[in-house]
C-alpha cells in the first residue's frame, strides 16, 4: 500500500516517535510510506539536532517525508493546498492523520481514505466538531481503552482500539539487578502543564532525606522555570534535569524505577518503553496509564494528586529491592502486547479493511 502519515513535527514527543516507528516498520514490509510534518523543529522551538537524527532515520529506512510549513496553522487555504498537492502526486491509499490540523485539511481533499488517531485523553476542540470530521474519517483509532471509549461517545463512525507500542530495537532490557545502590528514578516527558512535575517536586520535599535520585529527560516551556524552582528549594542533589536526550534507552536501562505524575495522558510511549525495559513503575491514574500497570502487574497506580499519597507509594519502591525486582520481572514477562509488531499488524489490517 501507499500510506501517508500526517504528524506535527520531527520532535521527541511520544506520538511523533510512535509514528516514526510505525512508518519504518511498514516500509520494511514493502509498503510505500510518506510522512507529512506540519512544522519544522525550528518553527516550534524544538531540538534541531534531534530533528536531524529523526529525519536521517526515516531516509535510511526508505521513508519519504515533507513539510507543510508552520504558517498553515493560521493560513487554512495554504495547508489545504499543500495537502491536496501531496495527495495528487503521491496518491496514497490511506491518509492517516495524527493531529487536528491534518483532519481539517483533509476535509477538502477527496479521493483518499482517512484514518484518525487521537493521541490524548483530552479533547482540544468541542466534541461537536467530530460530526464534521465524520464526513471524511473512515475509522478512528483509540490508543488505549480509555481513549477509545471517549471517542466512541462523540462520533458515529467505527472506533478501533490499537494500543500504543514501541519498537523492540530501541529497548535495552534489564538483565542484572543491583542491590545496595542508591535507587535511580527516571521521568521522561515534555516539561509542561500536562506532565505535572510540580507534584514530584512536592513529593521530594516530603522524602528528601531518603536515599534516591530523580532524573528528568525532556525539554519544554517549563524547563528553565522548573530548574530555578529546584535550585531555590535546594533540591539539586535530588532532581537532575537532563534536557532533551536521544539515548533515553540508556537512561532507562540504568534506572531502577520509572515515574509519571501526569495530569492527563493518552497512553504514553515513555511508559511503554519503561515497561518493555523491565522497570517497575508508578503512575497517576490518567488516560491509559492504569491499563498498562494492571495488564503487566509492574507497579503502582496512584489515584490522588496529593503529594503524601504519591510519596507513600514511591517510598515502597525505593525501600524494597525485592519488590522492585519482582515488578521488573513482571514487566519483562507480560508486556508483549505493547510491542510494535502487534500494532503494525493491527494498523495494516485496518487499512486493508477500509
Amino acid at each position: 500500500m501507499r500510506i501517508t502519515h500526517f504528524i506535527s513535527s520531527p520532535a521527541s514527543g511520544g506520538a511523533e516517535v510512535y509514528v516514526k516507528d510505525l512508518s519504518v516498520a511498514m516500509s520494511k514490509l514493502g509498503h510505500e510510506i510518506h510522512i507529512i510534518f506540519l512544522s519544522t523543529a525550528d518553527e516550534v522551538e524544538r531540538d534541531k539536532l534531534y530533528e536531524a537524527k529523526f529525519l536521517s532515520d526515516l531516509t535510511s529506512n526508505g521513508v519519504e517525508y515533507s513539510f507543510i510549513g508552520n504558517k498553515a496553522r493560521k493560513n487554512l487555504p495554504f495547508g489545504i493546498k499543500k495537502l491536496r498537492n501531496h495527495i495528487k502526486h503521491f496518491k496514497p491509499d490511506v491518509l492517516h492523520c495524527h493531529l487536528y490540523y491534518a483532519l481539517i485539511f483533509s476535509l477538502f481533499s477527496l479521493g483518499v481514505k482517512v484514518v484518525y488517531t487521537h493521541h490524548n485523553i483530552k479533547l482540544k476542540l468541542p466534541s461537536f466538531i467530530y460530526k464534521i470530521f465524520d464526513l471524511r474519517v473512515s475509522t478512528y483509532i483509540g490508543i488505549c481503552h480509555a481513549c477509545t471509549n471517549m471517542i466512541s461517545a462523540i462520533t458515529n463512525k467505527d472506533v478501533v482500539n490499537i494500543n500504543n507500542a514501541v519498537a523492540e530495537n530501541r529497548i535495552k532490557a534489564k538483565e542484572v539487578y543491583i542491590d545496595n545502590k542508591v535507587p535511580e528514578i527516571l521521568m521522561v516527558g515534555h516539561l509542561s502543564e500536562q506532565k505535572n512535575y510540580k507534584l514530584i517536586l512536592d513529593v521530594v520535599k516530603l522524602i528528601k532525606n531518603k536515599g534516591f535520585i530523580i532524573r528528568i529527560a525532556g525539554e519544554g516551556p517549563e524547563f528553565r522555570s522548573f530548574g530555578a524552582i529546584i535550585s531555590e528549594n535546594h533540591l539539586d542533589s535530588k532532581i537532575k534535569l537532563l534536557g532533551n536526550v536521544s539515548n533515553v534507552s540508556d537512561y532507562m536501562h540504568e534506572a531502577d524505577i520509572f515515574a509519571m505524575t501526569s495530569s492527563w495522558e493518552g497512553l504514553p510511549i515513555s511508559l511503554i518503553e519503561a515497561t518493555l525495559t523491565g522497570l517497575p513503575t508508578i503512575v497517576t491514574n490518567v488516560g491509559g496509564c492504569a491499563e498498562v500497570a494492571h495488564e503487566v502487574l509492574n507497579g503502582f497506580v496512584v489515584d490522588s494528586f496529593e503529594a503524601s499519597v504519591y510519596a507513600e507509594k514511591l517510598m515502597s519502591l525505593i525501600e524494597s529491592f525485592e519488590l522492585r525486582k519482582n515488578l521488573s520481572r513482571n514487566s519483562l514477562v507480560y508486556s508483549g502486547k505493547f510491542k510494535l509488531s502487534t500494532a503494525v499488524n493491527s494498523h495494516l489490517t485496518l487499512y486493508n479493511n477500509i
